[in-house]
């Protein structure tokens, strides 16, 4: 009796050392995925591979809202040379945390910034059509610059320009601003009537979506793309990846899915096969299902040795009572107990075990998986109507 006491104590200390935090700040979070994001920016610091960094911290910062991180992600930023960026994370982080003990190291950052890039902002010209559509750069939190036709002013960089106007559904590009290059854009607005929702579900995280040869967004995706009807060509691509394409007829008002799988370069003539379905269903991807697969198993084994450790217990208790009345005890009973015992303490074992490959597995599974569902029609706000294209990671301002 004493020995299963022992046993099933032993085994309960080491679920609960399995299940509890680290002493990290990182490890006392208890989404793994987030765990591993911070440890990537943290190694990807020491090499000194600082835009890695960045964006490791930045996929953190997805998976557990932080605002105080703005002021790392900048950091980071700004020692691999990425100005723009960093005075973005700099302003974002100053707003959003100014109660924060670094905010006067942050606003000396942002002024030497400023001024160093002040004489870099180029003309860029944005046109639409229609035309009178309200411009908006990287995201409507940030405020309309104007109305097309226009000429903005912008550092060079990276930026998804978005046009509205009402009664159209709102068309996105994500351009290029080169320094000494002249950049203008052209965006054509459909109206509501002549869209549909595509939803993509794509298993690397910062891949490009090409429609028609046009850089529209980057995985993962928030919500559906809406695309006007009739048949355009869709291209994703990922550094060290085999591209992906795809002839995709697009009928109005019907939703679509795309599974993009994409393969390594090395694996020549392997590129992913699309799956497209109607419905807004699709086939699961990214291997997601393992790891919780793996857990599962493991908690049912935990529970069956709840299960045989309280037969154990009971048996034993019984046996205790026949012995305190010097009654006689069958060895077929012994038998039995000792089994229990034995079985408790083996799914015990192999519960800890799965939960542990589980969750490692998890945790080693990509930072930021595939996201996106189908959105039929009906589940679009209506506020918003047809009108929101689904937009890249951007940088918070």
């Amino acid at each position: 009796m004493k020995s299963f006491q022992l046993l099933a104590l032993i085994g309960t200390l080491l679920i609960a050392t399995l299940m509890a935090p680290s002493s990290g700040s990182a490890q006392a979070n208890s989404n793994p995925r987030y765990v591993a994001a911070i440890k990537q920016a943290e190694t990807a610091k020491a090499k000194g591979q600082y835009k890695e960094a960045a964006e490791a911290f930045r996929r953190a910062m997805s998976l557990e809202p932080k605002p105080e991180m703005l002021y790392d992600i900048a950091l980071m930023y700004q020692q691999a040379k990425e100005e723009r960026l960093a005075l973005e994370y700099f302003k974002s982080f100053v707003d959003q945390v100014p109660s924060d003990a670094r905010v006067a190291d942050a606003m000396d950052f942002i002024t030497q910034l400023q001024t160093s890039l002040l004489d870099q902002y180029q003309d860029v010209l944005i046109r639409s059509q229609p035309e009178g559509a309200y411009v908006y750069i990287d995201s409507r939190a940030n405020g309309s610059i104007g109305e097309t036709p226009i000429k903005a002013k912008l550092l060079p960089g990276e930026y998804q320009v978005i046009t509205e106007l009402d009664g159209y559904v709102d068309s996105t590009e994500i351009i290029t601003v080169k320094k000494g290059a002249q950049t203008q854009v052209s965006l054509t607005l459909y109206n509501e009537e002549s869209v549909a929702p595509v939803t993509f579900m794509i298993n690397r995280a910062d891949a490009k979506i090409y429609i028609d040869k046009r850089l529209v967004a980057r995985s993962p995706l928030e919500r559906a793309l809406l695309i006007s009807q009739g048949t355009h060509t869709v291209r994703v691509m990922l550094a060290g990846y085999a591209p992906w394409e795809q002839e995709v007829k697009v009928q109005p008002q019907r939703p679509m899915t795309l599974d993009v799988v994409l393969t390594a370069q090395s694996m020549e003539g392997s590129f992913g096969a699309p799956e497209v379905s109607d419905s807004g269903s699709s086939s699961s991807g990214g291997g997601g299902i393992g790891p919780l697969l793996t857990m599962g198993f493991g908690a049912l084994l935990l529970g069956g040795s709840a299960y045989t450790g309280f037969s154990a217990q009971r048996l034993y208790t019984q046996l205790d009572d026949l012995k305190a009345q010097s009654r006689p005890i069958a060895s077929e009973d012994l038998t039995l107990g000792d089994t229990f015992v034995m079985l408790t303490n083996i799914l015990i074992g192999a519960g800890v075990l799965s939960l542990s490959a589980g969750g490692a597995w998890w945790a080693m599974s990509p930072a930021e998986p595939p996201q996106g569902q189908a959105l039929s029609l009906e589940s679009l706000d209506s506020s918003d109507s047809l009108r929101a294209l689904a937009a890249p990671p951007a940088p918070l301002r």
